[in-house]
């Protein structure tokens, strides 16, 4: 088994998928990258460990809630920003 943290894989992924770009690609990325941060949008953007709210969102078999998800487990939660 593998000790490599979830972080370190995740950053060796990210350096092997920018890798395979072209170089004007990885600029552009970059550009728009700084801009967003620039902009202050990362200011409210949930972190680790901070409270959620309640969610619902529909799924295949009808609305899914946070906290009916919770009762059945743990939950992870990804936020996808969406296509590139």
């Amino acid at each position: 088994p593998s000790t490599m943290s979830l972080q370190a894989k995740l950053d060796e992924i990210a350096a092997a998928s920018k890798s395979k770009l072209p170089a004007h690609a990885r600029t552009v990325m970059q550009r728009e990258n700084d801009a967003l941060v620039a902009s202050g949008v990362r200011d409210g953007a949930p972190s680790v460990g901070d409270a959620v709210p309640a969610l619902a969102a529909e799924g295949p078999d009808g609305p899914v809630t946070l906290a009916g998800a919770l009762e059945r487990g743990p939950v992870v939660l990804t936020w996808f920003r969406g296509n590139w």
